[in-house]
């Protein structure tokens, strides 16, 4: 995975398909502390929702921050509604939504 490559490039420590409680995350990371990563192709209002019920089980009981990464959806009605949930998701101060531009070069 990039974010892995891009993480361990900057000094952090990084693994991928750890086991937590009823699942394993993507990423799990000690960047910005205990960080679990949730990683969906494209955040729509549908893969936030779910990423953030993933991450909300892997987290119980344990002391995390919690980061739903996935590109932006193309569809400008659906980018919308992506910021409006994730503006949502993110109001649990555990919770950042990281969009990324699939147009970036890394």
């Amino acid at each position: 995975m990039m974010l892995v490559g891009q993480l361990r490039q900057y000094g952090f420590q990084a693994k991928t398909e750890v086991k937590f409680n009823g699942g394993y995350a993507d990423i799990y990371t000690n960047w910005q502390g205990n960080t679990i990563i949730e990683i969906k192709k494209y955040l729509t209002r549908k893969t936030i929702y779910e990423a953030f019920g993933q991450l909300n089980l892997y987290s119980r009981g344990g002391d995390y921050k919690l980061v739903i990464a996935g590109f932006n959806p193309s569809d400008p009605n659906e980018q919308e509604s992506s910021l409006r949930i994730a503006s949502i998701v993110e109001q649990d101060g555990r919770v950042q939504v990281l969009f990324i531009d699939a147009n970036s070069s890394y």
